[in-house]
């Protein structure tokens, strides 16, 4: 038989069934525990992240093609007639070299050209100007070297300096020869200036021209054709010398008309 139940038992039973259920509208807060999860894993993602990072490949430079080098230039034939200027002058300069017979040709700037007329053992020298190119100029040189053989013993210095191009084997070389052919033992120079400078430096302006100095190197007589009006004449230069050595003055320059 059946016990029967007690209101009171069965009035604390309700209860406890009621505290066990959960009002569908009521909110509960979260705990730690439900809010910090281990996020959802994507196993293709996590399978990328346990590869190996690739090794970095350094940077391959392109491949350059050695440059050909360009093969060595044949040496052009050297024409039998030309001449290099320092070559021709050395053997100016060496009479055994090319059996000149004594005569050479030397070359000098202005500036040297200007000591070579400073002359303390000569009463006087004599520049005869002269070039190849110039007809009056080679048919009077051989007076130029007769008046140094007559008034050497007086105290004449002979010089003669060709305006020739120094820088012109060929120029060179036939200024040379006729110095040889002349046989002229005397003081040979070319001047190594430009065309310019030659003319302007020598305050000169066309050619034959003669020019006499003191012992000091000072120019105290000029023979030019630069004045169409004072010309001259090789022995009016050889009288005008000779009475210079023998102690008379120069005669006055003639006035322009």
């Amino acid at each position: 038989m059946k016990r029967p139940i007690s209101s009171t038992t069965l009035l604390v039973s309700l209860i406890l069934i009621l505290g066990c259920t959960e009002d569908p509208g009521t909110s509960i807060n979260p705990t730690p525990t439900d809010v910090i999860k281990p996020a959802a894993v994507d196993p293709i993602v996590e399978a990328k992240k346990a590869e190996p990072a690739p090794t970095p490949v350094p940077p391959v430079a392109p491949e350059v093609t050695p440059k050909a080098e360009d093969p060595p230039k044949a040496e052009e034939p050297k024409s039998e007639t030309e001449v290099p200027k320092a070559e021709i002058l050395v053997q100016g300069c060496d009479p055994a070299a090319d059996d000149a017979d004594g005569v050479a040709l030397e070359l000098v700037k202005f500036a040297e050209y200007s000591k070579r007329v400073v002359n303390k053992d000569a009463k006087l020298t004599m520049v005869d100007i002269w070039a190849t190119f110039c007809g009056p100029c080679k048919e009077n040189y051989p007076h130029v070297l007769e008046m140094q053989k007559k008034y050497a013993a007086k105290g004449l210095k002979v010089i003669s300096l060709t305006i020739d191009d120094a820088g012109d084997p060929k120029a060179v070389s036939d200024a040379r020869k006729f110095l040889i052919e002349k046989k002229s033992k005397i003081t040979n120079l070319i001047l190594d200036e430009s065309e310019d400078d030659k003319y302007n430096k020598l305050d000169l302006s066309v050619i034959p021209a003669v020019y006499l100095y003191d012992p000091s190197g000072k120019l105290i007589k000029r023979y030019t054709y630069d004045d169409p009006n004072d010309q001259f004449e090789y022995d009016q230069v050889e009288k005008e010398v000779s009475d210079f050595l023998d102690g008379k003055p120069f005669p006055a320059k003639k006035k322009a008309k």
